[in-house]
Formats: C-alpha cells, sequence, structure tokens
C-alpha cells in the first residue's frame, strides 16, 4: 500500500498561502508566488489583498508580518487536538486542500484580530502601565 502524500494537508502549504495573504493586506499589494508541494504538484498564488479587510498601515513597521507573532498562532492552530484532520489523510486530494483552505483562513482571522486590538488604546494603554 503505498502512501498519497496529496491526500494530507500539509502544515507548511497553509502557512505559506495565510502568510503571502497577509503579506498582501499589509502592503496593498497584489502578486504571484509558486511552491512546489510534497508529490510534485506545483502551486501558483494570485494574492491580491482583500479591501474589506485590510490592515491601516501607519508606519512602514505596521506594513511588515509579525512572524514571531504569526508562528504563536500557527503553533496553537496546528495542535492535534484543534485540527486532527492535519495528521491523517483526508482522503482525496480535494479535502486535503479544503482544510488547508480552512486552517488558512482561521490564521489570518486570528492574526488580523490580535492586531487590530494591539492597536486599540485601551490595550496600548494597558500595555504601558507593564
Amino acid at each position: 500500500m503505498s502512501i498519497d502524500p496529496s491526500t494530507y494537508p500539509s502544515r507548511a502549504f497553509i502557512r505559506f498561502m495565510a502568510q503571502n495573504q497577509l503579506r498582501a493586506d499589509l502592503t496593498g499589494q497584489s502578486f504571484t508566488t509558486s511552491i512546489q508541494r510534497s508529490g510534485g504538484e506545483s502551486y501558483l498564488q494570485q494574492v491580491t489583498p482583500n479591501r474589506s479587510e485590510a490592515f491601516t498601515s501607519e508606519t512602514p513597521e505596521d506594513a511588515v508580518l509579525d512572524e514571531d507573532l504569526f508562528e504563536e498562532i500557527a503553533k496553537t492552530t496546528f495542535s492535534a487536538s484543534r485540527y486532527p484532520e492535519l495528521y491523517q489523510s483526508c482522503g482525496t486530494h480535494r479535502a486535503a486542500k479544503a482544510v488547508e483552505t480552512r486552517v488558512a483562513n482561521e490564521l489570518i482571522d486570528t492574526y488580523r484580530q490580535i492586531k487590530q486590538k494591539q492597536n486599540c488604546a485601551l490595550v496600548e494603554r494597558l500595555n504601558a502601565l507593564l
């Protein structure tokens, strides 16, 4: 029995998709990226900023993805208890891609929510007290 890697969701691929979307949203720039997935499949991603969810970048530093925050969110999201389907075959390539898309969207949404709350005046005052 051979294992088909295309039926397993790829955490690296989920990170790739989510980071690209967040970078497009932060910079307001569209771009195209390419990645070779396990099993030999190439994936071309056309990334367009989501205008309705765009960040407000007040400084150049605001337009840069906070990699440490993103990795913490990914580590929590990729927990086997939260998404057990990340650690097993989904049966088909289509099902694996659906899981990847769902988890990537959760990473994006969580990152946006945290960053928006960081810019909240109350949160800034509380952080200043620490």
